[in-house]
């Protein structure tokens, strides 16, 4: 994007947010506009409304065609769709995905893309630090079950997830990656995504510094939610990591998850009236090795969208 005649043009970053519209949106939008960005780039928001009703425009109002942001119409509630309409639309040559309920930190962009162009990576996972209620029990605030990190600043990683992620156009192009709309309703589509992409020669590898805050509500932090949420998770990583592993790896696996749900389940029986917190980490471990026990015995995954 040319700014004024005679200077050099900006490398762009596209930020791509899926959205139904909900009023968070404009916090996120907003957040991404005001985040610094290395010298000589440019950043452009697009999002596409999954909603059916023109929702983003009513939740952005005048943004729209402000400062790069634009929005385009997908409206099969189907994420996977959503996200590839957005990705069709970009210019940039980083695709950085964000979800529509978290606020950027100012120096976002400026560190994802910093990891990026110093790692010479494929992909770049950021961080995200929950926003707990004040009136969260304290177990929760002690666990922070939303917060993500996916590793060590640098650390590469097999797979990654679009609440924070940076990818690079041209690694997509050359392997004609896209999102599976087969779980664009089911979720884990980002998971596949990066598994993709890391077994097929990319890398993606962790940031430390480059981060967003997520909202919770205090209907998240219900105890039958979480544990859903998790096994949702391992369902997820079992259909995309280990779906296509061997007799001898998928018959490891299964008696893995099987011991690790059993030992996990007893500790935080056992843990819940002493340590709360300790024991809500165990229940989430159980639920996650129980989602991958689902997917090996033929469940199918749960649809969100």
């Amino acid at each position: 994007m040319r700014e004024n005649a005679g200077i050099q043009e900006a490398r762009l970053v596209s930020v791509c947010i899926a959205s139904i519209g909900r009023p968070s949106l404009r916090d996120t939008v907003d957040a991404a506009l005001a985040c610094a960005l290395p010298p000589g780039f440019a950043r452009e928001i697009v999002i596409a409304d999954d909603s059916r009703t023109d929702a983003v425009a009513a939740a952005l109002g005048g943004l729209i065609g402000r400062d790069g942001v634009r929005v385009v119409a997908s409206g099969a509630r189907n994420i996977s769709l959503a996200r590839n309409r957005a990705m069709a639309h970009a210019a940039g040559e980083y695709l950085v995905f964000v979800d529509d309920d978290e606020v950027p930190a100012p120096d976002w962009l400026e560190q994802l893309v910093r990891q990026a162009e110093e790692s010479g990576a494929d992909g770049v996972q950021g961080r995200v630090i929950g926003v707990y209620p004040r009136h969260a029990p304290a177990w929760a605030k002690k666990l922070r079950p939303y917060d993500k990190t996916y590793g060590a600043a640098g650390q590469a990683i097999r797979v990654g997830s679009t609440c924070n992620l940076l990818l690079r156009r041209a690694a997509l192009t050359a392997r004609g990656l896209e999102f599976d709309p087969a779980l664009g309703r089911s979720g884990g589509e980002d998971t596949d995504l990066c598994f993709r992409l890391t077994a097929s020669g990319g890398r993606i590898v962790c940031s430390a510094t480059a981060i967003v805050y997520e909202h919770v509500p205090t209907e998240r932090l219900e105890r039958r939610h979480l544990l859903r949420r998790y096994a949702r998770g391992g369902h997820s990583y079992a259909s995309t990591v280990l779906a296509h592993a061997g007799a001898p790896r998928r018959a490891l696996e299964i008696a893995k998850a099987a011991a690790l749900a059993a030992a996990f389940s007893v500790l935080a029986a056992a843990a819940w009236a002493v340590v709360p917190a300790a024991s809500m980490r165990f229940a989430l471990r159980t639920s996650g090795n129980v989602g991958k026990l689902l997917f090996f015995v033929g469940r199918p995954a749960w649809n969100l969208y």
